[in-house]
C-alpha cells in the first residue's frame, strides 16, 4: 500500500533512489532522544539539473513528507 505522501511526491516528480533501514538515536540538547529508523535518498530533476536529498526519518511516509517539503523549498529558490 502506498501512503498519500508518497503518492504526492511521485506526482511532483520526486524519485526514491534507495532506502536503508537502520536504527539510530541522537540525544537532543533538552535530553530527549531523536530516533531514526530509515534513511532514504531522493532525486528530483529541475531545470536540467539533478537535486539530491538524504532524509532521516522514523518511517517511510515520514521520509516522503520531508522530501515534499524539501521540493517546495527548492522550488521557491531557498535551497541550491
Amino acid at each position: 500500500m502506498i501512503s498519500p505522501s508518497e503518492e504526492k511526491g511521485i506526482a511532483l516528480g520526486i524519485r526514491m533512489l534507495s532506502i536503508d533501514r537502520q536504527r539510530a538515536a541522537t540525544a537532543l540538547p533538552d535530553g530527549r532522544l531523536n530516533v531514526t529508523r530509515v534513511v532514504v535518498k531522493f532525486e528530483h530533476q529541475m531545470n536540467g539539473r539533478r537535486h539530491y536529498l538524504t532524509a532521516h526519518a522514523k518511517s517511510r511516509p515520514g521520509a516522503w513528507r520531508v522530501a515534499v517539503r524539501w521540493l517546495r523549498q527548492l522550488e521557491k529558490g531557498k535551497l541550491k
